[in-house]
């Protein structure tokens, strides 16, 4: 981020009002005037101020319940007072500018969370019906991914999933964050071959507490271990195919990559071939040729014509030319 742009978010920050352009008015204002103190600028010029930023003028008026008498003067303050805090951020040495944004980013960091966790409480998956029924699902042969990251939450995945978390839309919140973000790692886990979909409960629960990821004390409870997956012979034979499978994966995938060679290798050699014929055929047929002006490619056109073959005088001129160009010919001297 450039320093300007750093300015003008923690001025943003202290005036919600703020927008960079504001600063470029005043510049301009005071060329004009000759005076760059605002103080001293004309009220003609704060009406206009207040016409150019009228939306953001109008909720500083209605918030601080300005009177309309005290309109020029206390929007005149206001102006003063940011462009001088504006100053005053410009005036900072780098270092002390950076260490102030990151001061002031960290803290509107911290507000967001603490009002999202406030928010949350109200929200939907902390209602009575998303409290799931860890016994019921404990008894499931196999869990879908949103299903076990859902559960590990200790919430009902019919009502808390990623659609319905969506309805959030841009509101922040710590617990849709902690879902994505668990998502993410059960997603990643199941690409990289350390989880099988669907999810056996009891191996997905083994797996979050090698990985730290905390689940419901409760759910763990209900969940029977997995005599498969203690089996050595299981275990060497759920390897063996992981490890074939991945095999496979890279051999499908050089796979397509050589057809994707062997075509565009096949494509490059039939155009060569096409414009040998063309140029071959234009030569003996039509006595073309690069030294020289000549009528081959309107004798061509008007030949495809007399066969019902719709073909332009320009198209056969491209042609011609591109297969002089791409195959480097050039007539030989005549005799």
């Amino acid at each position: 981020m450039a320093k300007p742009d750093q300015v003008t978010y923690l001025v943003k920050l202290k005036y919600p009002y703020y927008r960079h352009q504001m600063h470029l008015f005043f510049n301009s204002i005071s060329r004009a005037q000759g005076c760059s103190d605002i103080a001293q600028f004309t009220d003609e010029s704060i009406r206009e101020f207040c016409d150019m930023f009228r939306t953001e003028v109008e909720h500083f008026i209605e918030e601080n319940e300005v009177q309309a008498d005290d309109r020029i003067a206390v929007v005149r303050r206001l102006i003063v007072e940011m462009i001088a805090y504006r100053t005053e951020l410009v005036s900072l040495a780098d270092n002390e500018l950076i260490q102030l944004y990151r001061q002031e980013k960290l803290a509107e960091q911290a507000r967001r969370e603490a009002l999202g966790s406030q928010q949350d409480k109200w929200r939907f998956f902390n209602e009575p019906k998303a409290d799931p029924k860890f016994d019921s699902w404990a008894v499931y042969a196999a869990w879908s991914a949103e299903e076990a990251v859902a559960l590990s939450l200790g919430k009902e995945p019919r009502i808390v999933n990623a659609r319905s978390l969506k309805r959030l839309g841009k509101a922040y919140s710590p617990f849709a964050n902690e879902y994505e973000q668990r998502k993410q790692r059960v997603t990643r886990a199941i690409a990289a071959g350390h989880l099988d979909e669907p999810l056996s409960p009891a191996v997905f629960l083994k797996w979050a507490k090698e990985v730290g990821m905390s689940c419901p004390s409760e759910l763990v409870k209900h969940v029977r271990p997995s005599k498969r997956n203690s089996d050595p012979n299981y275990v060497k034979l759920r390897d063996k195919i992981r490890s074939l499978e991945s095999q496979n994966r890279i051999m499908k995938q050089r796979h397509e990559f050589a057809l994707r060679q062997i075509k565009s290798d096949v494509s490059t050699k039939e155009k060569f071939t096409l414009l040998r014929m063309i140029l071959a055929m234009a030569i003996g047929r039509f006595e073309f040729r690069t030294d020289r002006r000549n009528s081959a490619a309107k004798q061509i056109a008007s030949y495809a014509e007399e066969h019902n073959l719709k073909l332009s005088e320009d198209t056969a001129k491209n042609w011609l030319n591109n297969a002089v160009v791409d195959l480097e010919y050039s007539s030989p001297p005549e005799r």
